[in-house]
């Protein structure tokens, strides 16, 4: 373990005392999971009798919790109520809220109005991972690339830095939020997140990553809801190389009462790099989601796409994007109590409007499409009020195709490591 980490997990007990109040944020995508109160499940033990006194006990009671944004034992008060009283005035819509309420405190989605305070509410977190993967750097799946000469064919051996390195490392993040109610019908919040990789192996494989998100939602009369987000993003790599990025999102919601919920969406993004114009560029497209809810299951599918436009004369030139996604959520109550398993499915192909380069079979035009598969497991270590210590482990494969070899490549990747919330 590095020194910096060494610092870093004192700074990490030095904050974390045991009188830190923190109000829960439930628009923060990190926060996976609601504090439990251990006298909630005590109580709904001894609420065996099925009398009209019990049943109006449970729904008060889980209505104080819900208003406490304490949704999940919300939940479990309000499916005992409805073993016994399927029928009870309220409390199936109280129950479909709170789920949505529940998903959405897991999932860090735009939350609703009811869930934030018109006061300031913060969130923190850090976490450490040690791992490694198979290709650090993203680099071609050969180590040799065929060239197309007039009249023959070369290949030529990569330099040993642009091979694929593999290694071991560890990564560190630092996360914060905060979020407030302007009015009954607009929220406001805003983050910062640091993340910092080190490893044995050097050229594209260390980074250190800032980025920031401003985002306001406003709910109409409809019950409709509309959004707009602004993303910062700036990279920099081992080898001095450094990336700018500004993503401007805007989002549709209608609002209805089935578990999917439709998204329809407008995306634009400028990227720079450090000391060369050559990659810039400016894309703008369309994007189409449906957001599912089953009990404490999430689902999510969208649909990206759009055109990037170069503002310099870049090989390929333009070029057409389109991205599917689809992303779950599971908690399992597997190995521990709330633990939680998701993954995330990513495919998306890229085509140039102009050929890349006459060197690489014969000047065609480039197409790729890219396979990304993440797994992550998580378990509770330990809670109180204020924090909440969670072990995670995840997996990632990648592997992208192209008809030019150079943009061929392969990763796997795998990391276990410890993160706090309060």
């Amino acid at each position: 373990m590095t020194q910096p980490t060494r610092l870093l997990l004192i700074l990490l007990a030095l904050i974390l005392l045991p009188n830190v109040q923190a109000q829960p944020v439930t628009n923060i995508r990190p926060l996976w999971d609601s504090p439990r109160n251990d006298t909630s499940s005590i109580w709904l033990e001894r609420s065996t009798k099925q009398s009209q006194d019990s049943s109006h006990n449970l729904y008060q009671q889980a209505k104080r919790l819900n208003q406490q944004q304490r949704y999940q034992e919300s939940a479990d008060l309000l499916e005992r109520l409805l073993m016994f009283e399927a029928q009870y005035p309220g409390a199936r819509q109280l129950y479909q809220q709170t789920l949505k309420q529940l998903e959405q405190q897991l999932t860090g989605a735009m939350p609703q109005q009811t869930q934030i305070s018109n006061h300031w509410q913060w969130q923190r977190k850090i976490g450490i991972s040690l791992g490694g993967g198979s290709n650090l750097n993203k680099a071609p799946l050969e180590k040799s690339v065929t060239l197309t000469l007039p009249e023959q064919k070369l290949d030529v051996i990569l330099d040993k830095k642009q091979q694929p390195q593999a290694g071991l490392g560890e990564e560190t993040l630092l996360f914060i939020n905060a979020a407030r109610r302007i009015t009954p019908d607009q929220n406001l919040s805003f983050s910062a997140q640091l993340q910092h990789r080190v490893t044995e192996k050097h050229n594209y494989t260390d980074y250190l990553r800032f980025n920031t998100a401003s985002v306001f939602q406003q709910r109409l009369n409809s019950g409709d809801q509309a959004g707009i987000a602004l993303f910062t993003d700036i990279l920099q790599y081992d080898n001095e190389e450094r990336f700018y990025m500004l993503n401007l999102l805007g989002r549709y919601s209608w609002h209805n009462n089935s578990d999917c919920q439709p998204h329809l969406g407008l995306d634009w993004q400028w990227q720079h790099q450090k000391d060369t114009a050559l990659y810039d560029m400016i894309y703008s497209g369309i994007s189409v989601a449906a957001e599912c809810r089953w009990h404490n299951d999430y689902y999510k599918f969208s649909l990206n796409g759009g055109r990037e436009w170069t503002l310099n004369e870049r090989p390929g030139g333009d070029q057409w994007r389109i991205r599917a996604s689809l992303e779950q959520r599971w908690r399992l109550h597997w190995l521990f109590q709330d633990d939680q398993l998701s993954s995330y499915l990513d495919i998306t192909y890229q085509k140039d409007i102009n050929r890349y380069s006459a060197l690489l079979d014969n000047g065609s035009v480039r197409n790729m499409v890219r396979f990304n598969v993440v797994g992550q497991y998580r378990w509770p270590l330990y809670r109180s009020p204020e924090q909440h210590w969670w072990g995670k482990l995840k997996v990632g494969w990648e592997q992208q195709h192209s008809n030019l070899e150079l943009f061929e490549y392969r990763a796997f990747d795998a990391w276990i490591g410890i993160e706090v919330i309060w």
